[in-house]
C-alpha cells in the first residue's frame, strides 16, 4: 500500500489541566490510530513519516491549583491518501 498523506478527522475538544503536566510523545502521522489525542496546532493533514505531537498523559486539576487550556483533536478516523 502506497500513500504519501495522512489526513485525520475528528472534534476539537479543550482539555482543563494542571499548568505543566501535559505530557507530549512525537509519534509518525503513519501510526496515528483511532482515540489518540493529537494537539490542535499539528494540524490535520501530514505527510506519513512527519513526527506529530500525540498526548501521552495528563493530571487533572486541582483545587487551588493554577489551570491552563490545551485544544486537541481526538481522532475518530484516519485516512491514507494515495
Amino acid at each position: 500500500m502506497q500513500f504519501n498523506r495522512v489526513r485525520v478527522e475528528g472534534p476539537v475538544r479543550e482539555l482543563e489541566v494542571r499548568i505543566g503536566s501535559v505530557e507530549v510523545e512525537r509519534k509518525f502521522a503513519m501510526l496515528l490510530r483511532e482515540g489518540d489525542l493529537i494537539l490542535e496546532e499539528c494540524g490535520r493533514e501530514f505527510e506519513p513519516h512527519e513526527e506529530v505531537k500525540v498526548v501521552s498523559g495528563y493530571r487533572e486539576p486541582e483545587e487551588n491549583a493554577p489551570t491552563e487550556r490545551v485544544r486537541v483533536i481526538r481522532v475518530e478516523r484516519v485516512e491514507f491518501l494515495g
